[in-house]
C-alpha cells in the first residue's frame, strides 16, 4: 500500500489570524489514508496551538520566539532536507518567497518537494514578488476572484498554473445562537487583528456617528495588535463613546461574541476572502462591510445577505448600520440569508477535496526515484 503524502503547510507563526485559522482546518480535513499533514511554523509556540492540537494537527517549530528570527533562513532548508515533505503549501508572505526559493532547488537535486504557493489578500502580489516568482511554484491557488483576476492580468500566470479555491466554514461550529436577534442588545462587533489593513479607526468614527441616531449602541472590538493603543485613544478623545467600546483582546474560540451580537461590521481596506465574514453570516448574523477585495464579491450579496459601503467611508458604514439597529425584521431575514447562503457555497468539503486534487497532481509530475 502506498505511503501517504507528506504535506507540510508552512506559516510565519500560528498566531490569531484567519490564514493560520484556514490552514489548519484544512489540513485537519485531509484524507489521512492518503496524505499526511503537518504545521511548520518560523516561530515558537504561539496563540493557536491548541487549536492544532484540537484537529490533531502535529506542529514543528523553527524558531522559539514569537517573531522570526533569520536562523529560519538555515532551519527551514535544513528541515527540508531532513523530513523530506512531497508537498510544501506556504500560507504567509515570508514562507510563501523562501519556500518556493528551496523548493525549486531541492526539487532540482532530489526531486521533492512540490511547492503549491498560494496568494491571499490584496497585498499578496507586491509582498510576495508574485510577478517573478510564480514560476518558482508548481502551482498558485488564491482564495477569492479579484486576486484570480489581479494575478492572470498583472504578473501574468497562465490560466493552468492558477486556481481559485474559497475559503470553507464550519457550519456546525459556527451556528445560530437560540436568542432570536431581535431579543439581543443592539450590539455591533468586530473581529479582526489590529493592524492597519482591517481599520478599526473608521469603524470608531463610524459609531461615533450611530450612537448620535441609536444612544444605547454598542460596539464590541476583538482581536489584538499593534494598533491597540492608537485605538484606545481615539475612543478615549470622543466622550460620546465612553463606555460604550469595549476592547475584547484576542481569543481562541470567538463563538460566544457572534451569539451576544446583533450585527457584524468589518471595515477593511484590503481583504482577501476574510474567514471572520464567512462565520459570522453562518452564525446567523447579518453584517456591514466595506467591499475590500472579495468580502463582496465572493461572499455578501448587498441588499440581501448584507449591506456594503465603499472603504474608508465611514458615514456609509454609520448609515448601514443605523438601519438595521431600527430594522430588526431586516437584520434577521438577512442574517438567515446570509447562514444559507454559506450553507451553499462555503462548505468545506469542496475546499479540500479541490486541495487534494491538486496535490495528487503537482505531487505526481514532480516525482523523481529518491
Amino acid at each position: 500500500m502506498a505511503q501517504p503524502l507528506q504535506v507540510a503547510f508552512v506559516s510565519q507563526d500560528l498566531c490569531f489570524g484567519g490564514t493560520q485559522r484556514q490552514l489548519v482546518e484544512l489540513a485537519s480535513r485531509l484524507d489521512r489514508t492518503r496524505f499526511a499533514p503537518s504545521f511548520w511554523t518560523l516561530t515558537g509556540k504561539t496563540d493557536l496551538e491548541p487549536f492544532a492540537a484540537e484537529k490533531n494537527v502535529p506542529v514543528v517549530h523553527l524558531g522559539t520566539g514569537r517573531e522570526p528570527h533569520l536562523s529560519f533562513l538555515y532551519t527551514l532548508l535544513r528541515e527540508l532536507h531532513r523530513r523530506k515533505p512531497d508537498i510544501l503549501v506556504p500560507g504567509t508572505a515570508i514562507p510563501n518567497i523562501w519556500c518556493r526559493l528551496y523548493g525549486k532547488l531541492l526539487g532540482f537535486y532530489c526531486g521533492y518537494p512540490a511547492v503549491l504557493g498560494t496568494v491571499r489578500g490584496e497585498d499578496g502580489p507586491r509582498v510576495q514578488h508574485e510577478r517573478y516568482l510564480w514560476r518558482l511554484a508548481d502551482h498558485i491557488m488564491c482564495n477569492s476572484t479579484p486576486l484570480y483576476a489581479l494575478l492572470q492580468n498583472k504578473t501574468g500566470i497562465p490560466p493552468e498554473h492558477l486556481t481559485f479555491i474559497g475559503n470553507g466554514v464550519d457550519a456546525q461550529r459556527f451556528c445560530p445562537a437560540p436568542t432570536p436577534l431581535a431579543e439581543r442588545q443592539p450590539l455591533i462587533i468586530n473581529v479582526g487583528r489590529l493592524v492597519p489593513n482591517k481599520n478599526q479607526q473608521c469603524l470608531i468614527k463610524a459609531f461615533a456617528l450611530v450612537v448620535q441616531q441609536v444612544p444605547e449602541a454598542r460596539l464590541r472590538i476583538v482581536g489584538e495588535g499593534a494598533l491597540e493603543a492608537e485605538l484606545r485613544a481615539q475612543v478615549q478623545a470622543l466622550p460620546a463613546l465612553h463606555g460604550k467600546v469595549e476592547f475584547a483582546g484576542g481569543i481562541l474560540d470567538v463563538r460566544p461574541h457572534y451569539a451576544e451580537a446583533r450585527i457584524f461590521c468589518l471595515s477593511s481596506v484590503k481583504e482577501g476572502q476574510p474567514n471572520v465574514l464567512l462565520e459570522a453570516m453562518c452564525s446567523g448574523l447579518p453584517v456591514v462591510t466595506t467591499n475590500a477585495g472579495g468580502a463582496c464579491t465572493d461572499i455578501v450579496t448587498d441588499g440581501v445577505t448584507g449591506l456594503v459601503a465603499q472603504q474608508q467611508d465611514y458615514a456609509a458604514l454609520a448609515r448601514h448600520l443605523i438601519t438595521l439597529l431600527q430594522k430588526p425584521d431586516l437584520c434577521s431575514s438577512m442574517g438567515a440569508a446570509g447562514r444559507e447562503h454559506m450553507l451553499r457555497h462555503f462548505d468545506f468539503t469542496a475546499m479540500v477535496n479541490t486541495h487534494e486534487a491538486i496535490f495528487d497532481r503537482i505531487q505526481a509530475q514532480r516525482r523523481v526515484p529518491r
